[in-house]
């Protein structure tokens, strides 16, 4: 009868141990996620966010077709799997800057994320100008609630604290 309580014990055991590990790796605390890192520039890392946003600015700001393909001027870059946020300019191909005859003026700045390979936009904080209130308390709740925040530039983290 002991050996099948300690059988009993050690299954159990087993099992709980199995059902945690496996919820972690769907889902790290972020104590165990990845540290914060910037992909090197022509990495397929950071290709692959930059073609999960290209389409997006294309169908959001292109204004007429254009007439060459478009690569980003990023001057703010952090990711920590799954997420990731990055500041840029859009330029041309040839590294020409695209005119507001193709494409509106702005400074684009996404959070996106990476499901099954493939990189999207989940939040889009580019703009023209400085917040207002009313517009941070609508974004801080669009946010998923383990985005984490460290990601954004020093600025956007002031604003959503």
């Amino acid at each position: 009868m002991r050996n099948h309580h300690l059988l009993t014990l050690v299954l159990v055991g087993t099992m709980l141990w199995s059902v945690e590990n496996r919820a972690k790796a769907a889902d790290p605390s972020a104590e165990e996620r990845q540290p914060i890192h910037t992909p090197k520039p022509g990495s397929p890392e950071r290709q692959a966010i930059c073609d999960g946003a290209r389409p997006y600015v294309v169908s959001k700001y292109g204004i007429a077709a254009l007439p060459q393909p478009i690569v980003f001027k990023i001057s703010h870059f952090s990711v920590q799997e799954p997420y990731c946020n990055f500041e840029a300019i859009p330029l041309f191909k040839d590294g020409s800057y695209i005119s507001t005859e193709f494409m509106e003026d702005i400074a684009l700045n996404f959070c996106m994320k990476e499901t099954a390979g493939t990189w999207e936009v989940i939040i889009d904080l580019s703009r023209t100008d400085v917040p207002d209130t009313s517009e941070l308390r609508e974004i801080r709740g669009n946010f998923p609630q383990d985005f984490p925040l460290s990601l954004l530039s020093p600025n956007w983290r002031q604003w959503l604290q």
